[in-house]
């Protein structure tokens, strides 16, 4: 996915209403005990927000913060397409 560990596991944390920390290789801990259904759920739309490009549907993208408007954007290096991505805890 080529993302930030700190974003990704702030996107678990608040999907799961739990708290977490990342261990050595960048590896998620997250504390209590969920099934396996649940994480991939939260995978997919992880991927949805956060990776996917909606114009051409390709997972190479980048996330880059503006910081005259402190928008963040997802920026497609496929077919070069961008559009904002949500805070976390805002999203839908």
């Amino acid at each position: 996915m080529d993302r930030v560990p700190e974003h990704v596991l702030g996107f678990f944390k608040f999907e799961l209403g739990c708290n977490g920390t990342i261990g050595s290789d960048d590896m998620l801990i997250l504390n209590g005990g969920y099934q396996q259904k649940h994480f991939i759920k939260i995978i997919k739309k992880y991927i949805e927000i956060y990776v996917r490009c909606e114009v051409c549907q390709g997972y190479s993208s980048k996330i880059e913060k503006d910081v005259k408007t402190r928008l963040e954007f997802l920026k497609c290096s496929k077919c070069g397409a961008s559009r904002t991505v949500p805070p976390i805890g805002k999203t839908f």
